[in-house]
């Protein structure tokens, strides 16, 4: 019976989202109509610019990377009680570390490199995020208002040191490249994409396994559902809430950038928390959304080469986004109504 009821709701959860999507899909055709271009082919060619060519597909794995870790840390960091805002700041800071540590190390062999880089973002990433973490499970202070100054603070500290003394000197804001050998192999060439995705791939199903399918997860989502009791039973709800957001923050610095530009990371942190909201807090379905940013923010810019304003297809994952928290919102409002009836009824009966 309880099968049943949770092979119930996952039908019908995938029938809402896949009617979302078709919803979303029809008021971006009817906008796309209005500004005078044809739906369909408009819609075909952001097919043709996802899926054909390497350089395309090289783009969307490229662009979705950043965005499914995001959304992983903000799942990994809610799921214990923390609204963690601070991803774009986490990110950034280790982005900007793996820059500068490569730059710093120039000369010595690649591998040196690659793994100085990897340890000292996943060290400042974590530091960073311990920031609001521990101000927040030790003094009460609240953490929307900490991870948006901290997001400031990093963004700010970062587009300094790309200006000033580690600037690469050249037309825009950034580093110089990391040495050659210290680069992640391409992949999909003439893209961007790197073996960095299936690193953060393998990571992604990891965190997404221990935290699901182990006692160490579960542990970890009974802090968030109860600290109380988890105090009670001798877990520590506070010291359990500082190490996953600062796990959370690590994890982010998997991506490695072989340099990194002014205001490279920024929305990441924002669209990750929009996958989770779309995924509902399910990693696949977090996943999954992140790969629709991906791919629209990557077909984006290709759209304008034929006049097609780009910004419409970037806001079509907020759209899918907004449908879904609707539905779900609707659904919660259903359940509630449910069980009210419920109790109402059984207390009508014991009367």
């Amino acid at each position: 019976m309880q099968n049943s009821d949770k092979r119930m709701r996952r039908m019908q959860t995938a029938f809402g989202l896949s009617v979302t999507i078709i919803l979303a899909f029809t008021i971006g055709g009817i906008l796309i109509a209005t500004l005078g271009f044809n739906p369909l082919s408009a819609y075909g060619t952001m097919l043709r610019g996802i899926f054909v060519g390497k350089l395309n597909i090289g783009s969307v794995m490229e662009k979705f990377t950043p965005l499914m870790l995001c959304a992983l840390a903000f799942v990994l960091s809610h799921k214990v009680g923390f609204f963690n805002l601070g991803i774009e700041g986490q990110l950034c800071m280790g982005a900007i570390t793996t820059a500068v540590v490569g730059v710093l190390l120039e000369g010595l062999p690649g591998w040196v490199i690659i793994l100085a880089c990897f340890a000292a973002s996943i060290v400042v990433a974590a530091l960073w995020a311990a920031v609001p973490a521990t101000l927040k499970t030790l003094w009460g202070v609240n953490e929307l208002c900490t991870t948006i100054m901290m997001n400031y603070i990093a963004t700010q500290f970062a587009s300094y040191l790309v200006v000033g003394p580690f600037g690469a000197k050249a037309g825009a804001p950034q580093t110089p490249y990391i040495q050659d050998s210290a680069m992640l192999a391409q992949i999909m060439r003439p893209s961007r994409a790197n073996m960095g995705i299936f690193i953060a791939l393998l990571v992604y199903g990891i965190a997404a396994f221990l935290f699901y399918r182990s006692t160490v997860g579960y542990r970890l989502r009974s802090v968030g559902s109860n600290a109380a009791f988890s105090d009670y039973v001798g877990l520590s709800s506070k010291k359990t809430a500082v190490i996953t957001v600062c796990v959370a923050g690590a994890h982010l610095s998997i991506g490695y950038s072989s340099l990194f530009a002014e205001n490279m990371t920024n929305g990441r942190g924002f669209m990750g928390v929009s996958a989770m909201a779309f995924g509902s807090g399910n990693p696949i379905l977090a996943a999954a959304c992140s790969l629709i940013f991906g791919a629209c923010e990557a077909v984006g810019a290709r759209l304008q080469i034929y006049g097609f304003p780009s910004q419409f297809v970037l806001m079509l994952p907020y759209v899918i986004t907004l449908l879904v928290l609707s539905v779900s919102v609707f659904r919660q409002f259903q359940r509630e109504q449910k069980q009210k009836s419920s109790l109402y009824k059984k207390s009508a009966v014991n009367t």
